[in-house]
């Protein structure tokens, strides 16, 4: 019994030392002296092309994977699309949230070792703000009045207000000053640049057009484990299905999404793209949908009791919401009839105070999709005795409709909330702020305006501005998220607008790819931001 005392005591004090030296950075795992699994090849298929890259200004999924995986941000956005810092070692607010000051991580090296400073954040910064901002990224950086280095680790932003998003637009890539600064910036393509400070580095693109990138040895969190990493642009999905069986591809994200073999299977996942159908109610006074009522009995109808779900799922901000009941017409017409919608004109419309209730839905006639749900709800409608008018429009006209005098009681519009490109819903720089298309302040009631993200709506309501004013003045993540949370609950239970649909990718991917740390996940867009803990297993 004593020699098992012993030996149990001896086992607890190998345990103990090996907590105290268990790693808890990757920077302290990459440089254990046990060998890790190094080596070998990654290879990403994908759908479109990769021609150009311009990291504020991303027109494809192959363009945003390439810029992830080969730059480095002051952040960086972790698999929840939470900002986490990367170059940055530190950072702080002034009390007001007009100044941020970034700390630099000491010692950082481009990948072709030479130093990366406070010059190339200052660099990075004054350069785009000097651009033409034709992106919502570039109208953004806008908020900040002045970027200056403080010493060759610290960098002082000045803002022009308090604005927690710029956090997420801290992900920009800094871009080394002595190769780019006598190059114009509006004009340059870096796809080929093979000076950067992401993980991996640019190398060649292969005669197949395959464009190969190598593990950066100076990369701020470690070297990664796999040695290249290749990009297959303009992938065929029966060419990616054929690489993930037979080995030669290692991830591949879809056109379609295909029926899978049940008898030789592949793994395959789906995460949401950041683009949502929504059905918009008209909440302007002179309007019928300024009526809680009505809106809400449209809703129930539909079975669309859950609104603006129009956060990304895997996002650190998204909160649960309660699955839809099944929709009752009868719960609908009921809801009309105690909103005071309960006679009916000569031809069998529902009226109100001798108004018929009528109702012009909108739809463009270039988006299948949302043809399908104006059918759905031209029907709905005129099954509760409303009386439809229905316009099928051309781009130009649908916009055209948007504006003043806003002829239109629901619009069904697909927006994109991405920030770098007006054709491209990126995840690159997401941040899950809604207030473009909410706050109150953003309605316009006058001259015509054909922002598409604007508060299209007319929402108006004191207790969202205020939370998303919270919101805006929140750096640190876990208020900030509380904040967009009430924001969004609001805007929930008023109802503006009905998400009805958002399209997914689905990803499918071989045996042979595992992670030293972290989960091996694919439902994410932002897979990828663990491709430095990557390795093969032969």
């Amino acid at each position: 019994m004593r020699t098992g005392i012993r030996g149990l005591a001896f086992l607890l004090c190998l345990l103990s030392i090996w907590a105290c030296q268990t790693p808890t950075t990757w920077q302290e795992i990459v440089h254990l002296p046990t060998p890790l699994p190094r080596g070998g090849r990654v290879t990403i298929a994908v759908p479109d092309d990769v021609t150009t890259v311009v990291p504020w200004q991303v027109t494809s999924r192959a363009s945003e994977l390439f810029v992830s995986l080969t730059h480095s941000g002051l952040m960086r956005l972790d698999d929840h699309g939470a900002p986490q810092p990367e170059l940055l070692a530190d950072w702080n607010a002034s009390s007001d949230g007009h100044v941020l000051t970034a700390t630099l991580q000491a010692d950082l090296k481009w990948s072709d070792a030479t130093p990366l400073t406070s010059a190339d954040v200052v660099f990075t910064y004054t350069t785009l703000k000097s651009l033409v901002a034709d992106t919502p990224v570039l109208a953004e950086l806008h908020h900040i009045i002045d970027v200056r280095a403080i010493d060759q680790l610290h960098v002082k932003f000045t803002l022009d207000a308090p604005y927690s998003p710029l956090l997420t637009l801290w992900a920009l890539p800094i871009l080394p000053k002595n190769i780019l600064a006598s190059q114009s910036i509006a004009q340059i393509n870096l796809r080929n640049l093979t000076t950067t400070a992401g993980p991996f580095t640019y190398k060649n693109v292969s005669t197949n057009g395959v464009i190969v990138l190598v593990a950066n040895p100076n990369y701020v969190h470690g070297m990664p484990l796999i040695d290249e990493l290749a990009i297959m642009p303009n992938s065929r999905d029966s060419d990616m299905i054929a690489g993930i069986r037979n080995g030669t591809i290692d991830i591949a994200e879809l056109q379609e999404a295909p029926l899978l073999s049940k008898t030789n299977p592949v793994s395959n996942t789906m995460y949401p793209q950041n683009i949502f159908g929504i059905a918009a109610f008209n909440m302007r006074q002179d309007h019928l949908f300024a009526d809680r009522a009505l809106r809400l009995a449209v809703q129930q109808a539909m079975s669309q009791t859950t609104t603006l779900g129009m956060m990304l799922p895997q996002t650190w901000v998204n909160k649960p919401i309660a699955t839809p009941a099944t929709a009752l017409i009868s719960d609908a017409r009921s809801l009309l009839d105690n909103a005071g919608w309960d006679t009916r004109d000569s031809a069998g419309i529902r009226q109100k105070s001798g108004v018929s209730l009528q109702a012009t839905v909108l739809a463009p006639d270039d988006n299948p999709l949302l043809l399908h749900y104006a059918d759905q709800y031209t029907a709905l409608l005129k099954s509760l005795d409303i009386a439809v008018v229905r316009h099928t429009l051309p781009h130009a006209a649908y916009v055209a409709q948007l504006i003043p005098p806003y002829d239109f009681d629901i619009a069904l519009l697909e927006l994109g909330n991405g920030r770098s490109s007006s054709t491209y819903a990126d995840t690159w720089l997401y941040d899950p702020d809604q207030r473009a298309l909410l706050y109150g302040g953003d309605r316009n009631q006058g001259a015509p305006d054909v922002r598409g993200s604007l508060n299209i709506a007319g929402f108006a309501d004191s207790a969202y501005d205020q939370a998303s004013d919270s919101a805006m003045k929140a750096y640190d993540i876990n208020a900030r998220g509380a904040a967009l949370a009430n924001a969004a609950q609001r805007v929930r239970m008023l109802a503006p607008y009905v998400v009805l649909y958002r399209p997914t990718t689905t990803v499918i991917y071989g045996r042979r790819l595992r992670v030293l740390t972290g989960s091996l996940r694919f439902d994410t867009p932002w897979y990828a931001t663990n491709a430095m803990r990557w390795f093969v297993q032969p």
